[in-house]
């Protein structure tokens, strides 16, 4: 059953296919927008290190993570927003919510970020 009350900031978990679609697994992400049922979110990796540089400059990392309900240091990918229709889920379950200064942090990063380099 899904939580009806999920909000842009919110960060949640739930099932994400991986892009070679071999699969996928349950984990954190961020949502950016509910509208109607649709679900749009950036996903978070705590696997900084091991990402090239050119794929570690679309990550935005989170400040202040623990308050955020994560386990572990972690990033938001800008590289791509990623949708989902709410009935196509089965459950999502909310960890917590970016603090303010992450928000407003995250927000002068996307608009700074050159997707092209």
């Amino acid at each position: 059953m899904m939580n009806k009350t999920i909000n842009p900031n919110d960060v949640v978990g739930l099932y994400v296919s991986y892009l070679d679609g071999t699969g996928g697994k349950r984990r954190p992400v961020l949502i950016i927008s509910t509208y109607k049922e649709e679900l749009s979110f950036f996903r978070l990796t705590s696997q900084y290190e091991s990402k090239t540089s050119k794929i570690r400059k679309q990550y935005y990392p989170i400040k202040h993570w623990k308050e955020a309900g994560l386990k572990k240091p972690s990033w938001i990918d800008v590289g791509s927003v990623l949708k989902v229709n709410r009935t196509h889920l089965d459950s999502v379950t909310k960890i917590g919510a970016l603090d303010t200064d992450d928000i407003d942090g995250l927000a002068q990063f996307i608009k700074k970020i050159d997707y092209h380099k």
